[in-house]
């Protein structure tokens, strides 16, 4: 029994240091907060209704009468007549019609292109072979001079 009561009062007195160890980690910073301000909200029509300025109101109207002229400057669109058929249409002649109009094609008409030979005198070259050898070299002397150099 002595041996049991030796044990727990190792451990708890290790428990005891163990807590005073760590109990300042464990203290936590106060966190600093601004202080409450009460603030009472209004609204801004009731307690400042003030007029325009003069200006102001001046060139508002101004506004307004050139947007009024601009409506009343265009034209009424005109009046379109309706055209009205001879005859109501049958079914039948709806169905023909219908029938024409899958008939038409945008480009009825093609054109070949007809395939000519071109003579030796009428083609132009577009280039010179000799030239392009002329300034080939030309660009090789240049550099080597430049190497030179």
């Amino acid at each position: 029994m002595t041996k049991s009561i030796f044990l727990s009062l190792v451990f708890h007195s290790a428990m005891i240091v163990i807590t005073a160890i760590t109990l300042p980690f464990m203290k936590r910073i106060p966190i600093d907060l601004p202080p409450i301000l009460s603030v009472e909200l209004i609204q801004i029509s009731e307690k400042t209704n003030l007029p325009f300025a003069p200006k102001a109101r001046e060139t508002l109207e101004k506004i307004k009468k050139e947007d009024e002229r601009i409506v009343s400057e265009q034209a009424p669109p005109s009046e379109k007549k309706k055209e009205k058929p001879d005859r109501i249409p049958l079914p039948e002649d709806l169905n023909k019609e219908k029938k024409k109009i899958v008939k038409k094609k945008q480009n009825p008409e093609e054109i070949k292109e007809q395939i000519r030979q071109a003579s030796e005198f009428e083609k132009k070259e577009l280039f010179d072979p000799n030239q392009i050898a002329a300034l080939i070299d030309k660009s090789k002397e240049e550099s080597a001079e430049t190497l030179k150099k």
